[in-house]
């Protein structure tokens, strides 16, 4: 029990329990959710047609040849994926975002390829679309967290209070891409469209999915001179679920940045007395 004067002034609140629910609800999330979904959506729904297409004409490649030509393409999003942390000192993490949904609508259509290029369908071109597909998806993929945990920072969530939650909605999301992609194109691959089809008109269902996150998103492109939420922001999420969140208009009319350590321990003895016993408080 702490009385009087011998109250700390460190002494902060105890983060509570942030459920999945409560991070889809937060200003901003659906947005990268949906980033999220699309980027694998986009990965897995052309893994079916890989294997039909590449050993029909003109490529007639055997099965060992196709698994190598997917395992290079692989190799590069690994690859991609290592050299994150460099990219990220030279490109902000929603540019090297924006870069890499632009390169994979644009490599898409060579896949197939479409028609509308007058271009013969050749495996050198096949390979150097898929592999700039997967390198896309190298860059886009690391950022997504990082984007992620800037929005929740802005709503005034710790990544101490958010880790598990976040890390839940991530893998939720990009499974739920990943099983919606080969369900889509199975439906649609060939009996409704040919492959040289599909990867045109899935270019051009990503780019118009893509752009209202793409929009919204650039408010965290840079965090450093954006103000942190005020101490009632903090412990406010339930207003973080509109467009028009009146803890937004709040923490904007501030001139000053306020650093999230040096704001908990400014209302840590607020905090702190709120837990506080009746009794204790009528001793004080």
């Amino acid at each position: 029990m702490y009385v009087g004067n011998a109250t700390p002034s460190g002494v902060s609140a105890v983060a509570g329990d942030v459920s999945v629910w409560t991070l889809v609800r937060v200003r901003g999330m659906p947005w990268m959710l949906t980033s999220i979904f699309l980027l694998w959506f986009n990965v897995m729904a052309l893994e079916p047609c890989y294997q039909p297409v590449l050993s029909a004409p003109p490529y007639k490649l055997p099965v060992v040849t196709i698994g190598l030509v997917l395992s290079c393409a692989t190799g590069a999003m690994v690859i991609t994926m290592s050299l994150s942390g460099l990219l990220s000192r030279v490109l902000d993490a929603y540019t090297l975002q924006t870069l890499g949904f632009l390169a994979l609508i644009t490599a898409l259509p060579f896949l197939g390829p479409t028609p509308a290029f007058h271009v013969e369908p050749t495996l050198e071109l096949f390979a150097t679309a898929l592999v700039v597909c997967f390198v896309a998806v190298g860059l886009v993929g690391p950022t997504q967290s990082v984007l992620c945990l800037r929005v929740l920072s802005e709503a005034g969530l710790s990544q101490h209070e958010v880790a598990a939650a976040l890390s839940a909605a991530n893998v939720s999301f990009s499974m739920l891409g990943s099983l919606c992609g080969p369900l889509v194109s199975g439906a649609l691959v060939p009996d409704v469209y040919q492959f040289v089809d599909v990867t045109s008109i899935q270019a051009i269902f990503t780019g118009a999915c893509y752009t209202l996150p793409l929009v919204f998103l650039q408010r965290y492109k840079q965090m450093g001179n954006r103000a942190r939420p005020c101490s009632a922001c903090v412990s406010c999420l339930a207003c973080c679920n509109s467009l028009c969140c009146p803890c937004c208009k709040c923490c904007q009319a501030k001139g000053e940045p306020v650093d999230s350590a040096e704001l908990a321990e400014a209302h840590a003895p607020a905090a702190a007395a709120a837990r506080l016993p009746q009794s204790a408080k009528k001793g004080r």
